[in-house]
């Protein structure tokens, strides 16, 4: 009895598991042109606007020029409005979804927001804000076009705070990646094999209880 039942909570979990998957948006690449420097006197915040697959958000990395180190606040927010930047009325809307203060030390930063939600279909911006710190840190590159990949979106760049309307023209799409873990609408095989094991160790227990 206790066999079938171990049997039952494994293959129900794993077939459970076996139903989320990881999703991750990605323009790492050759872009072509490099984008200024941000902070308090120039640009305070860059990010990227995309469209979520649902789940939830678990990280984005950016890439940079600079080797230098400096202090910015990492931001996601829901957005509102076209995702290419010059094409106003658009930029963030509500409260930040996640907010933690970084550090940039080299080439790259990684960002875990941890499991931030989103609703599929929906847009949302992940971004850098640099609203109070005079060393000021070189984006890598921008793409001149909107590659496969991205999510859909675009950079976006405000010379305020994180908040607010963003960019006077559509520059193209940053080098960003954005991971997600989502769920997956259709059953995989594997776990339609793993719950049909469990529904027979079920029925099996059953009829034990039933003799």
């Amino acid at each position: 009895m206790r066999s079938s039942r171990f049997a039952l909570i494994v293959g129900v979990a794993l077939a459970a598991t076996s139903l989320i998957h990881a999703t991750t948006f990605s323009t790492v690449g050759d872009p072509t042109s490099p984008i200024s420097a941000f902070g308090s006197d120039e640009t305070n915040t860059y990010g990227e606007t995309f469209i979520a697959p649902g789940g939830d958000l678990t990280s984005f990395t950016f890439y940079f020029d600079g080797s230098g180190t400096t202090d910015v606040t990492a931001e996601v927010y829901a957005w509102s409005g076209i995702l290419y930047g010059g094409n106003g009325p658009q930029g963030t809307t509500g409260s930040a979804l996640f907010s933690a203060p970084v550090t940039i030390t080299g080439d790259s930063l990684t960002v875990n927001t941890g499991l931030v939600p989103l609703t599929a279909g929906d847009s949302y911006i992940v971004l850098l804000t640099n609203p109070d710190n005079d060393n000021y840190e070189s984006w890598e590159n921008v793409w001149n076009a909107h590659p496969s990949g991205s999510g859909g979106g675009g950079f976006n760049y405000n010379n305020g705070p994180a908040t607010g309307t963003y960019g006077d023209r559509d520059y193209g799409t940053l080098e960003y990646k954005a991971s997600f873990t989502t769920a997956s609408p259709v059953p995989e095989p594997s776990s339609l094999i793993l719950l049909c094991t469990g529904v027979l160790c079920l029925a099996g227990f059953v009829r034990r209880r039933a003799l």
